[in-house]
């Protein structure tokens, strides 16, 4: 091999053209080959690039070098050789040498394009379209770089010299040649690209460059460029549209750019932001302004001319057309029909075979621009372009376009939303449920087994769909023109976005199957589902269940929390049934009824969790699920031990779930009326139990109710006594009517109820009310107060110990806030003051009357017998209350026994 490159080296340093070329070829297939040429590249550099030699040794030796690491000395022999190369007279030299600017590093650079500025610019404007070819294109990758924009930071006259070389750039966009036009467009959109992706950087923190000047600087040469391509757009139009069909691609871009930044406003912001009132004559200028109906012509100019090219038979021509007529759209004097054109131009390269491999590119350019279009042709595309999605092989493109149909699909439903708040005409098919409503996308959601990974990612991206929408909208700085566009405002407004809950909502019941999924131990999806429910639950506050009207809630409220309590309850119901939940996932979820009071009173029910389904309970989800060992010692530290006791402590550890996450707000107290089932018996088997259970609770409560007096009497054909007002709810609660005893003239009655718990266990409750009869009675006093005696027995005391720690609570349970609890102290008080007025009456009374006569005295007292004491009675040893609660009794069985017969006698 020593020979080989000898025999290149001197073939190198012979003065023939043809021996040179064939050695630089034969150098280029060794390096090809992997071979170190290094050696040869040093003669190359030497004999060739420094010393004088035909443009096509020249362009050898430069691609040669391109391949192999040079020294110092060597690059100094470069860039010594290219300053020779400017003075070549053959153009074509100057051309190879020009062309390896962009090679040469960045350190070296700096110095060699300052001291070459008058040879560059004498190369654009050269006479020699090849060297014109080769200038402007080496300019155009190196003017936006980043290295070369410090270099102008520190440099004020390399500055100048780069501000005139893209005037001359722009020029030659304007070139006879097309070769020159076409990389003059390119250099010029180059421009344009690195601006937006530096800026957009630069922004977002990244610190691309050392110096805040440099987007100053960069502000500067995109607004001369901006200038120049709309003052010459008519021009720059028809050039463009005599370049051969692989050459016009190019032109497209720059032209679109220059015309949005203009036409948008976006070029006096950049003309504030360049800090720079002097053009590049030296003349002092403004901000150019142009009118509205300019731009609106100039953009109408500019779509004009490249609507057509949308139905080329060039696809890439297609996609570069319709991609840049989507950036104008939105802006002042864009139409919906731009971007509906553009979108149905791409979406017609999916099927064509020359653009399968660009399907991804595809799917990103129509699901970015969706929000452009009207919102009935968003509405058509959804579901064309989830079945496209879904066919895409990466997993960074699938989620990318979900993401942006996922939001906007959520601002179309906040948009028709908003607009029948204010109205409007519903639109049909905007809501969630519609919009995903594709039979192949409903098969996969709620499948339980499946190996795609589509409905994972959809679910994810709708979850984080909503929790943007739920962060606050960005200040706008300057109102600025608002776009025609009804889908780009309402996804650049967020129509209702302080109403995103109810578009969660429908997100949380369509996606909600993903808990019973089977993804192979995946839990990204229910992760995410679980997440947005406790973030409902937490806003809605659902600890107290649905709310009220009387407590302030709208119907819009009302019916979303009750949405919102079905959801819970499918949720515990498809926890508590496995299907294919793996293991893992069941040590993850922890179902908890009533965390407070009923908890001990439930536990151990099989009973009760077949009922689960019927309540509103508390559900812990642990997200982080892991394996942790018992106790701090790690078991490093036992590698010197014995062999059993370190497998013994390993067979210590448990599972670690990590912080919970709580679908309620905080503990909560389970309504202990919904611990309780309806008991039928009859009245003889009631009163037959009744004085056999164990436990006893008596309290008492109090309601007032209107209808006293004449109202009370009267009301006796009535099914429901007015006087029965604050127990109206009990036909709705857990407890079976026994038998009842109304005293309508008196207002006064005896309730029996019976239940048993899920445990099995019975509970009876006596309620006796009697009203607190007015003196007015008689006059139409229309407001009395029923006093209620509440005596309850079971025959487990732990449901009363459950109901005597908050008798109000029951109360409110129980009667649905109708009945209020009265203290013993207070109903003793009560009982006080009624007896002290009695009394006051009494002696208000006997004041009244005469005195009584003195009683004549008899002649003989001793013909008066003395009476003798009675007797105590055999008849009964009963106290007076008990015997009133034995009638009591009777009289309810008789009532019940002449209900059975008129009830026989109707059958018969």
């Amino acid at each position: 091999m020593d020979a080989v490159f000898a025999q290149i080296q001197a073939d190198l340093r012979s003065n023939d053209g043809l021996r040179q070329a064939g050695a630089l070829l034969q150098a280029l297939q060794h390096s090809a080959a992997g071979r170190d040429i290094s050696a040869v590249s040093k003669c190359a550099c030497d004999e060739i690039i420094a010393s004088p030699a035909s443009a096509v040794c020249k362009k050898l030796a430069f691609d040669l070098i391109r391949c192999t690491r040079l020294t110092n000395d060597q690059w100094e022999t470069v860039c010594r050789g290219i300053k020779n190369d400017f003075d070549f007279p053959d153009p074509d030299v100057t051309a190879a040498g020009v062309s390896f600017l962009s090679a040469i590093p960045s350190h070296r650079l700096g110095r060699l394009i300052t001291d070459c500025s008058k040879e560059i610019s004498s190369c654009l404007v050269s006479e020699s379209d090849n060297l014109r070819y080769a200038i402007t294109e080496t300019l155009g990758c190196i003017l936006a770089r980043d290295d070369l924009v410090f270099f102008c930071e520190n440099n004020v006259n390399l500055l100048d010299r780069v501000s005139l070389w893209w005037k001359q750039i722009g020029d030659n966009m304007l070139a006879s040649a097309d070769a020159v036009a076409k990389v003059a467009f390119e250099a010029v959109g180059r421009l344009f690209q690195e601006f937006s992706s530096k800026r957009m950087s630069r922004l977002a923190g990244d610190k691309l460059v050392p110096s805040e000047n440099s987007l100053a600087i960069r502000s500067n040469w995109v607004v001369a460029m901006a200038n120049f391509v709309w003052n010459k757009r008519n021009l720059l139009l028809y050039r463009a549209m005599v370049l051969p069909i692989e050459s016009f691609r190019a032109a497209v871009f720059p032209l679109v750019y220059a015309v949005k930044t203009v036409a948008s406003g976006v070029v006096q912001d950049l003309q504030k932001l360049s800090g720079n009132s002097r053009g590049n004559d030296g003349s002092p200028r403004g901000p150019l302004e142009f009118g509205n109906a300019e731009k609106i012509v100039g953009v109408s100019d500019v779509v004009s001319h490249l609507v057509p090219f949308l139905s080329s038979l060039d696809p890439a021509l297609v996609f570069e057309v319709a991609i840049n007529l989507l950036s104008l759209a939105d802006v002042p004097g864009g139409k919906p029909e731009w971007a509906m054109g553009s979108i149905t131009a791409i979406l017609t390269l999916w099927d064509r075979q020359e653009f399968s491999a660009a399907r991804e590119s595809i799917v990103r350019a129509v699901a970015t621009n969706l929000q452009l279009l009207d919102i009935h042709t968003q509405v058509s595309l959804f579901k064309r372009l989830l079945l496209m999605v879904r066919n895409l092989r990466a997993e960074s493109d699938r989620m990318h376009a979900l993401a942006c149909i996922c939001r906007t699909a959520l601002c179309v439903d906040l948009f028709a939303k908003e607009s029948v708040r204010r109205g409007q005409k519903p639109h049909s098919g905007t809501d969630i449920a519609s919009l995903f409503e594709d039979p192949r996308i409903k098969e996969d959601l709620n499948s339980v087994t499946s190996n795609s990974l589509f409905r994972e990612e959809l679910v994810a991206s709708l979850v984080e769909s909503c929790f943007q929408l739920s962060l606050p909208l960005p200040s706008q700085k300057s109102s600025g023109t608002e776009s025609r566009v009804i889908g780009a405002l309402a996804y650049g407004t967020g129509y209702g976005a302080m109403n995103w809950t109810e578009s969660a909502l429908e997100v949380v019941e369509v996606c909600r199957p993903c808990v019973i999924w089977d993804c192979e131990g995946r839990t990204y999806a229910m992760d995410c589902y679980l997440k947005l429910l406790v973030r409902l639950c937490h806003i809605y506050d659902t600890r107290g269940g649905v709310k009220k009207v009387k407590d302030g809630a709208s119907q819009d409220q009302i019916l979303n929390e009750t949405r919102l309590h079905g959801l819970q309850k499918q949720l515990i119901k498809d926890l508590s049934q496995v299907l294919n939940l793996t293991e893992q996932e069941l040590n993850r979820v922890d179902i908890r009824v009533g965390l407070t009071g009923a908890l001990h009173f439930m536990d151990g029910s099989p009973q009760a969790f077949r009922q689960l389904h019927h309540l509103v309970s508390q559900v812990l989800y642990y997200p982080f699920y892991g394996m942790s060992v018992a106790g701090d010692v790690d078991d490093g530290e036992f590698l010197e031990e014995d062999s059993t006791h370190t497998m013994r402590h390993r067979r210590t550890s448990k599972p670690e779930f990590g912080e919970p996450v709580v679908l309620r707000c905080q503990p909560y107290k389970i309504p202990l009326t919904e611990l309780l089932l309806p008991h039928k018996c009859s009245p003889v088997e009631y009163f037959r139990i009744w004085p056999s259970l164990p436990a006893v609770l008596e309290f008492t409560g109090a309601y007032t109710y209107e209808g006293s007096g004449f109202k009370a009497t009267a009301a006796l054909e009535s099914e429901a006594p007015p006087f029965l007002s604050g127990l109206k709810s009990l036909p709705s609660k857990p407890f079976h009517q026994v038998c009842s005893h109304i005293l309508r003239t008196v207002a006064g009655f005896q309730l029996c109820y019976s239940s048993r718990t899920w445990y099995g266990g019975f509970l009876g409750m006596m309620i006796f009310g009697a009203s607190e009869v007015s003196r007015n009675v008689d006059l139409g006093d229309e407001t009395t107060t029923m006093m209620c005696k509440f005596v309850l027995r079971a025959s487990d005391a732990s449901i009363l110990n459950e109901i005597s720690a908050d008798l109000q609570e029951w109360l409110d349970d129980f009667t649905d806030e109708g009945v209020e609890y009265m203290p013993e102290e207070e109903v003793k008080a009560a009982a006080v003051e009624r007896l002290r007025r009695s009394m006051e009456q009494i002696a208000i009374l006997k004041a009244a009357q005469p005195p009584p006569q003195p009683p004549k005295e008899e002649e003989d007292n001793n013909l008066i017998p003395e009476e003798k004491p009675k007797e105590p009675s055999t008849l009964t040893t009963l106290t007076a209350e008990e015997a009133e609660h034995r009638a009591l009794q009777v009289a309810i069985l008789q009532e019940w026994q002449m209900f059975r017969t008129e009830q026989t006698t109707k059958v018969n």
